[in-house]
């Protein structure tokens, strides 16, 4: 027995390891809390924004209101991990990777803060 957990010893390692990277990579925003690995900021409460939240949000869209909808797009991202899909950059830009986030949770290509806001709380 000793002689086969000798000869075995390598690639019981670095199945363990796999497993180890496997189980980490896929609990990453529970574990990390989406800052250490995805650089993203820590969020904020949207409900201190002054600006209004009527003005539809779309695809190449920027400002401070697209990056209130990517925190706000962040934080529901992070109630179902593990996912494939790493969270977003909170830049304030409106792309793709925003686009493919608010269709994934709202159905939608284009919405206000307020709409999001009640979409993600009737969920």
């Amino acid at each position: 027995m000793k002689e086969k957990l000798i000869q075995y010893q390598k690639p019981l390692l670095a199945v363990g390891l796999l497993v180890l990277l496997f189980v980490l990579y896929f609990y990453r925003h529970r574990l990390f809390k989406g800052t250490l690995l995805t650089g993203s900021k820590p969020t904020v409460n949207s409900t201190s924004a002054t600006a209004p939240q009527a003005a539809i949000l779309k695809k190449g869209s920027q400002g401070e209101q697209v990056r209130q909808l990517q925190q706000l797009l962040n934080q529901e991202h992070q109630k179902h991990a593990p996912t494939f899909i790493p969270l977003l950059e909170e830049d304030g830009i409106f792309g793709d990777r925003t686009e493919q986030m608010l269709l994934r949770y709202t159905q939608q290509k284009s919405i206000t803060l307020a709409q999001l806001q009640t979409n993600l709380a009737a969920a």
